[in-house]
């Protein structure tokens, strides 16, 4: 348990601090371009823990690792301004507006880097992603059930957009969470149109909507002196199906269910092993922890492909997959902000911190940059919007005064800024809470 705090602890800190200093490193590199003196660079708030100074700049690591600045000279009109030309307030607008967009630029920049070395080194993915979505398990009560959604219908369309493979269905799945959408499918060959309304989730994208995919078990090991050894289920082996009293069940989601629900009873299973197709009659046993529960005694998992891709297809790869989840991360926050989801699909410190020693544990290079990608474009697009005190606040801020021709009175802006700090803090409280809550299992 403690280790565990621990890795996520140190994990959350380094990958944070990694994004803080992409995004305030944006700011310098910006401001120095225009020839702003920049006085802080500081990653984290609060009380200064180690650093140093290099000519203008106090360069420092705070106390606080929730956040960072680049503090510039004459950013704000009670910093004493003397008019020099090295003060942030003495650039013209398009500077100031160019200065606060290079942070969340440089998020943007690095998660598009990220994916696309993990895309240029092969990005491995489960088989059935690539594959046609075909229901392969319906969720009890689910919106697809309620909606008609049958097993082995391959859904063609979601709204207007053509479902091409259940990485296509996935991301769709997101985006119309919690709305109604008619799904078109393929059943016996014929196309139907279905109206799903798609309900809120955070177990995942499938979870949504409550279908899931078709795909098989591959068997891994065969546990010693269990039914699957002595009906000679070998490593490799593929269950395609099972036949119980006159019904096949097809996939890894069936077979399973059909397995645990029927200790004691023999049911016939259809196997590939290399290019044939076995058929056997194997009698689950109880299992010792629970004897409601049968068991075969093998393992399994998921079959997994590497994908490679050249430079220029890796990186328009990248791109498009970072434009998608830029889509998604705006329509779930739209969706929050207008009361038609939870402020739970939010992710507050304990939540990242959790899912970054995860990424860390894996020990898998792609899996890290993965994870560092959706967070760094997070902060990114998050930075962007036109919020008091954020990036995006401070540009929206400028555009007006520009159109205007003069500047916003001081105490009006104050009030601005002052609204968007609690807002902030309050904002982040209530993400706090439900990462608690969450994590307490509330």
């Amino acid at each position: 348990m403690f280790l565990n705090i621990l890795i996520n602890t140190i994990s959350f800190i380094v990958v944070i601090g990694i994004m803080i200093f992409i995004h305030e490193g944006g700011h310098f590199l910006a401001a120095k371009f225009f020839k702003v003196r920049v006085e802080v660079f500081s990653l984290g708030f609060g009380k200064r823990l180690w650093g140093f100074k290099r000519g203008d700049t106090d360069y420092k690591i705070s106390l606080i690792p929730l956040g960072g600045y680049v503090k510039l000279a004459g950013e704000q009109f009670e910093d004493g301004l003397t008019g020099n030309e090295y003060e942030f307030l003495s650039k013209p607008r398009y500077q100031r507006i160019l200065i606060f967009l290079a942070g969340p630029f440089m998020n943007i920049i690095f998660a598009i880097l990220l994916v696309f070395l993990n895309f240029y080194s092969g990005v491995e993915k489960p088989v059935f992603f690539t594959k046609p979505a075909v229901a392969g398990y319906i969720a009890k009560k689910s919106p697809a059930e309620k909606a008609g959604v049958k097993l082995y219908d391959e859904i063609l369309k979601m709204g207007d957009k053509t479902i091409k493979n259940w990485e296509d269905f996935l991301v769709e799945s997101f985006y119309y969470s919690k709305e109604k959408v008619n799904l078109t499918i393929l059943r016996s060959q014929k196309k139907l149109t279905l109206p799903i309304k798609l309900r809120e989730s955070l177990k995942g994208a499938s979870d949504i909507s409550g279908i899931y995919p078709l795909f098989y078990t591959y068997v891994t090991g065969v546990l010693k002196n269990s039914p699957a050894e002595r009906a000679g289920i070998k490593k490799g082996d593929v269950f395609l199906w099972a036949k119980l009293n006159g019904k096949i069940y097809k996939g890894q989601y069936l077979v399973t269910e059909v397995i645990f629900k029927n200790p004691g009873k023999k049911i016939l299973f259809g196997i590939k092993r290399g290019n044939k197709i076995l058929l056997k009659e194997i009698i689950p046993e109880p299992r010792k922890e629970d004897k409601t529960k049968g068991m075969l005694g093998f393992t399994f998992n998921i079959k997994y492909i590497t994908e490679k891709y050249s430079p220029k297809r890796a990186f328009l790869k990248s791109i498009e997959k970072n434009y998608i989840y830029a889509i998604i991360t705006y329509r779930i926050f739209t969706k929050v902000i207008e009361g038609k989801l939870s402020i739970k699909q939010f992710s507050g410190p304990i939540e990242i911190a959790k899912a970054s020693g995860e990424a860390v544990k894996s020990k898998s290079i792609k899996i890290i940059f993965e994870f560092m990608a959706l967070i760094s474009l997070s902060l990114g697009l998050l930075n962007l919007l036109p919020f008091p005190l954020l990036d995006g606040g401070m540009i929206f801020l400028l555009i007006i005064e520009s159109i205007m021709r003069k500047d916003i009175p001081i105490k009006l802006k104050e009030k601005i800024l002052q609204l968007g700090f609690w807002l902030l803090i309050t904002f982040m409280l209530v993400v706090i809470y439900f990462d608690l809550v969450k994590t307490l299992g509330k």
